[in-house]
């Protein structure tokens, strides 16, 4: 099987088809550091209004210490109800801070070249399209 054949949607559809009537939500492992919260607020019924502990567990384990600096402190002038600015807060810390090592894959293969992945790319982006309009299921992404 090709990569571009790999699609999350049939996945999904065989999870909804043995659950139904079971709300599903998915994200992207990519997004993770970004929708955290959201995901721990979603999960647990936790309002905005509450504060957690943990919505930065993810982001101590890929971004430099001052990083973690500079979003906690830069975390106090934003309101919690206002999950784009949190989260491009986020994005800002991780494009200057986050640790190359921990945050980028490389995969060296011969056939994986440029066009090949640009074409995976866009592959995935449809399955994300598709999973996005699957009935009973809610696709979480940042900003959104």
């Amino acid at each position: 099987m090709s990569p571009i054949e790999v699609l999350w949607s049939d996945v999904i559809r065989r999870i909804k088809l043995a659950a139904p009537k079971t709300p599903l939500y998915v994200w992207c492992n990519e997004d993770t550091p970004l929708i955290w919260e959201e995901l721990i607020r979603l999960f647990t019924g936790i309002s905005t209004d509450v504060p957690i502990t943990g919505q930065y567990d993810v982001l101590t384990n890929i971004i430099s210490p001052e990083g973690m600096q500079i979003l906690t402190t830069g975390m106090v002038g934003v309101d919690p109800e206002d999950t784009d600015a949190r989260q491009t807060l986020i994005a800002e810390v991780l494009e200057a801070h986050a640790l190359p090592e921990l945050v980028e894959d490389s995969i060296t293969l011969p056939e994986l070249n440029d066009t090949v992945v640009a074409t995976i790319t866009e592959a995935y982006e449809a399955d994300l399209a598709m999973i996005a309009d699957m009935e009973g299921v809610e696709l979480i992404l940042p900003f959104d």
